[in-house]
């Protein structure tokens, strides 16, 4: 059984970005996928999905390029050109989370752009922005 996390990256956060803070939480097995790539965190075996807006599927498949999540309290002009599902493994709940908080630490630290995760487009927990990485719910 999982459930799914969900980061939206502005386009201020470049792919080369978010490849080497997945790597840096431990992600492999890489896949060049239809959509973007995919992979597992090497310890929890969580499981990612990364939707880039520079690759066909997402004007093929209508993604938008505005923030989807739901309860954003301000409306946000972000320019949204990646997506990331990260789908836990519930046996494995410390070390998803672990693995997701060096993630977002280490894109944190090489971006100026913009991003939030959600619980599956509905709650806020995580924001960056120009006041820096914010945990609103832990997780």
């Amino acid at each position: 059984m999982s459930f799914t996390l969900n980061l939206e990256a502005d386009c201020k956060v470049q792919l080369r970005e978010i490849i080497s803070a997945l790597k840096s939480a431990g992600a492999d097995d890489f896949v060049e996928e239809e959509f973007g790539l995919s992979g597992n965190f090497s310890v929890s075996n969580m499981h990612f999905g990364l939707f880039d807006r520079n690759n066909s599927y997402w004007t093929e498949n209508g993604m938008r390029s505005c923030v989807i999540t739901e309860g954003v309290s301000e409306p946000l002009d972000w320019d949204v050109c990646a997506r990331i599902s990260f789908k836990y493994v519930r046996e494995r709940y410390a070390e998803c989370s672990k693995e997701l908080h060096q993630f977002l630490h280490r894109l944190a630290e090489l971006t100026s752009g913009n991003f939030l995760l959600s619980f599956q487009y509905e709650t806020i927990y995580v924001v960056n922005d120009e006041d820096g990485l914010r945990f609103i719910e832990e997780f």
